[in-house]
Parts: C-alpha cells; structure tokens; sequence
C-alpha cells in the first residue's frame, strides 16, 4: 500500500479517494506480564501519592483485565523461536470475525486492523459530547495533545501493518496487490487540531471531532477498495492464510507490534474467549511475552493519557460499517 501522508499546508485532496489496482507479477508470556503487573502497581502508587486520580485505576484495571487474556495463551511447538512460519504454524480459521465485525471474508483484514482507531475515537467522541474539555485542567488538555499525537502514530502503525497484509495476500495469489490512499485531508485536519490546543476548548473539541471524520472517510475508502480487489484474486481460504500469515511473521522488534495490544483490547469486549485464544496462537512466544510485555505497557500509557476524562473501558462494538 502506498502510504502518502502529506504537509497540512497542502492543498486538501479528498479523504475518502482510495483506489485499488490488480498488477499482474511472477512461551511463555509469563515474564513480560509480571513485569508490566509491577509497572502498573508502581504506576498506581505514584498517581496516589500524587493526587490520588481515582480514573486512573479505571485505566490501569482494565489492562489488568486485557493481560488476563495472555494468562493462558497457547502456542505451536514448532515455531518457538521467530523463524519464518512453516504449514504448520497456526492458522485462523474460517469464518473467524466475520460476525464480530459484521463483515465478509473480503472485509474483515482491514476491519479488524482498524479496530484499535475506531475504539479511540469513540472512547474520545464520548466525553467530547459530554463537554468534558470545556472544564478540562490545562494537565488534561496537554495530556490530550500528547494522545492525539500518539493516536496519530497509531494510525501509522495500521498503514504498516496493511501493507504486510498486502505482500501475504501478492505472495499467494501471485499477482501484486496495491492500495493508494491518500491521508492528506486527516493531516491537515490533525495539525489543525494541535494547534487549536492552546485556544478556546470549543473549538479544540470540534477540531478533533473533524479528524475522526477524515479519518473514517479514508478507512471505509480503504475497506471499499481492499474488497474490490481481493475478490477478484484470491479465495475465502487463501485470504485467512494471508491475514494469519501477518500475525505468524510479526516479531518481538516491530514498533508496529503495539496494536496486538490494542487489539486484545478492543477484543476484551467483543469477542470470546475461544476467538481470543485462536487469535493468540498465532504468535510465537517471544511476541507473546512482547505483548504482555512492552507493548502493554505502552498501551497502558497511552491510555493513562485520557484519565482525567470519564473514559467507558467496557463499551463495545466499535466497528463500522
């Protein structure tokens, strides 16, 4: 996929203008959770002794609640190091998501990589409507600046992994697989809203509200054209082999690797324990001890960022469609 991320002084291109293209071409988690449990514990008595922020327990238990999903994850005997995947290696099977994400087999790739942006973007949309920013402190308007950077860094992250799902899906089919989405008005809109950080709260609120409007624009464009493509070139099976084939081949050195984490997230409220399970299996357990581990971690700071808000950890279904 083509990632073109323009200057907000650009002019503005259509957000949703995603267009697709067909050219032909020849462990353990224990560790990592233990050390992201004393973290989180460390983390609390600080807050405590701070200011005793009664949100941030809120925060910090629900990514307790998200590691206890890791507690019993499985993984294939066969790939415990971070070798390239073999037959073997565990695979998603059909219909996995399908359901969860009211999608077809074409749809649910990029459906399910976008979840991590569609949960922020509701959980912010929430205490947006409840005027929260308006009487926010000048801490909790600082902290949204950096969270509105860090979700910025996300969506790139997102790109990246789409991209990887693009080469599996080439390398089956043999036929090379090219999406060009352009992210230009989202950029000018995110710069906008950082600027407006330091002026009147409304119209702080209306600005981030414009960035998640750009973005959803470019992420349905980007599902509209991904569907168009794929099934023209490949089939229902071959498109999980690709989708389980990203996750088989993510190593524990991937800065990208922080949406797993978010992904188990967002899959604490949606899905069964069963789909997570599968989903789990499909990381070898150096990543799986990264997930528990770093990844976590980051995740729990980004959402430490939001605490001053009234954040709802248990809300679900935040795909769209």
């Amino acid at each position: 996929m083509d990632y073109h991320a323009k200057q907000a002084a650009e002019p503005t291109v259509e957000a949703d203008s995603s267009k697709a293209e067909v050219v032909e071409n020849g462990g353990s988690t224990k560790k990592g959770m233990m050390e992201t449990l004393t973290w989180l514990k460390k983390q609390s008595e600080h807050v405590q002794a701070q200011d005793g922020n009664q949100r941030r327990k809120r925060s910090s238990t629900f990514v307790r609640s998200v590691l206890r999903l890791l507690s019993g994850s499985s993984h294939s005997p066969n790939n415990d190091g971070e070798e390239e995947p073999d037959d073997d290696s565990p695979k998603l099977p059909v219909p996995w998501g399908q359901a969860t994400l009211k999608a077809d087999w074409s749809e649910v790739g990029f459906k399910l990589l976008d979840q991590p942006i569609m949960e922020d973007m509701n959980r912010v949309r929430s205490f947006i409507a409840k005027e929260e920013l308006l009487s926010a402190s000048p801490q909790g308007i600082i902290a949204l600046a950096k969270w509105l950077q860090r979700f910025d860094k996300h969506v790139r992250h997102v790109v990246t992994l789409k991209e990887y799902l693009l080469e599996e899906r080439t390398l089956i089919a043999s036929v090379g697989h090219k999406v060009t989405t352009l992210y230009d008005a989202y950029d000018e809109a995110m710069a906008v809203a950082l600027e407006k950080v330091h002026g009147e709260r409304r119209e702080l609120s209306e600005a981030v509200l414009r960035v998640f409007v750009e973005l959803e624009k470019i992420l349905r464009g980007e599902v509209t054209a991904v569907k168009h493509l794929i099934t023209q070139t490949l089939t229902e099976d071959e498109e999980y082999d690709a989708l389980s084939t990203l996750f088989n081949q993510l190593t524990s050195d991937e800065e990208c690797g922080v949406i797993v984490a978010h992904l188990l997230g967002w899959m604490r409220n949606n899905m069964s324990e069963g789909d997570v399970r599968i989903f789990l299996a499909l990381f070898n357990p150096k990543v799986q001890n990264k997930i528990a581990g770093e990844w976590m971690r980051l995740y729990a700071t980004y959402l430490h960022l939001l605490d001053e808000f009234s954040v709802n950890y248990d809300s679900s279904l935040c795909f769209f469609t």
